[in-house]
């Protein structure tokens, strides 16, 4: 059996043992407090930093938005433009499954190639219902485009005039002047051609190239109260 003194020392030291026990459990919330406080400084953080991320998120759809709306505006202006021009057809491709592109062109200036033309597009040829496939080289047109893309949706097209009585009777090289007739009488005479643009079937030309009985178009401008020659547009 234990003594006295056995018993006493065994019970202090189990007590000793307890009181570090409980020492150390007091402890424990002190050691936990800074890593609770860094975990929700850490989740703060991230809720900041989710925050900012859907900030940007609605920044950049905005600028997108802005982009698109300026790019749709300027696209529309460019709309109302093609579509105020007087085309003439100079080519028109089969680009398969019935659907066409067109080349285009304005007083040779201006031009446009593989503009594409709907399927249901509608089609008017001297006023009367038509086809693309029907369109000719040469012929004027008026075009209609989709309100949300560069797609041709209407054409107006008419077969030009031949005006085959408004001939070349004579080309003065060395003073750059042109005479015309119509219906064999005299219509202008040493009219000047200076810088005007000259085509012949089409193609760019000179003024030596016209000869007497070409038949040719004259297009005028006024400028500062004068009218002068832009273009000769001739063909034989």
């Amino acid at each position: 059996m234990r003594t006295h003194r056995q018993i006493v020392a065994a019970v202090l030291l189990a007590a000793g043992i307890a009181g570090v026990g409980v020492m150390a459990g007091n402890q424990l919330p002190a050691a936990d407090d800074p890593e609770k406080k860094a975990r929700e400084e850490l989740q703060a953080a991230e809720a900041q930093l989710r925050a900012a991320e859907a900030q940007v998120k609605l920044a950049r759809a905005k600028l997108e938005r802005a982009k698109n709306a300026q790019f749709a505006q300027k696209e529309a202006t460019l709309r109302q433009q093609l579509q105020s021009v007087e085309w003439t057809v100079d080519g028109i491709r089969a680009a398969g499954a019935g659907a066409f592109t067109l080349r285009l062109s304005h007083f040779q200036r201006l031009f446009l190639t593989d503009l594409a033309v709907a399927r249901d597009a509608k089609v008017s040829i001297d006023n009367v219902p038509g086809k693309v496939a029907d369109l000719k080289r040469g012929m004027r047109l008026g075009l209609r485009l989709a309100a949300d893309d560069l797609v041709v949706t209407g054409i107006d097209a008419f077969t030009p005039q031949e005006l085959k009585d408004y001939l070349v009777k004579e080309v003065d090289v060395a003073k750059q002047t042109l005479s015309v007739t119509r219906a064999g009488k005299d219509l202008l005479t040493g009219l000047f051609v200076g810088d005007a643009e000259i085509f012949l079937e089409g193609e760019e030309s000179d003024l030596a190239r016209l000869k007497p009985g070409i038949q040719v178009s004259l297009s005028f401008v006024a400028t500062g109260g004068q009218l002068s020659l832009r273009t000769i547009q001739a063909r034989k």
